[in-house]
């Protein structure tokens, strides 16, 4: 079946629709500006500028949840677990890497940083 002209518009229900939803739309409870401007994004590699930070002061290998300690203190705010080891994993990569991977979990700064 092949709808053609005004078999395939309907201008009668879609106008009833969009005439509610406006009204409707209005009664939704919303959240306050103040709610939504409190959560911060971070930048971009700030996450990575933090870790790097945190194991240049150490001078030593560590853990991610010593990173992601570290990292939370320097940022001053939580950043997730998975934000470090995605960071560190994909940061201890490629010839240019910044961490180097001494052990499963266990990271430390790359001797050319």
């Amino acid at each position: 079946m092949h709808l053609r002209g005004h078999d395939s518009n309907h201008d009668r229900p879609l106008g009833a629709v969009l005439e509610w939803v406006p009204g409707a739309a209005s009664m939704l409870p919303r959240r306050p500006v103040s709610a939504v401007l409190e959560t911060r994004r971070l930048g971009n590699g700030a996450v990575k500028r933090a870790a790097m930070g945190a194991l240049a002061a150490a001078d030593r290998v560590l853990t991610v949840a010593d990173v992601q300690v570290a990292v939370e203190e320097r940022l001053g705010m939580p950043v997730s677990k998975d934000s470090v080891r995605s960071c560190l994993s994909t940061g201890a990569r490629g010839a240019d890497a910044s961490f180097e991977r001494v052990a499963p979990a266990r990271y430390r700064l790359t001797r050319s940083t």
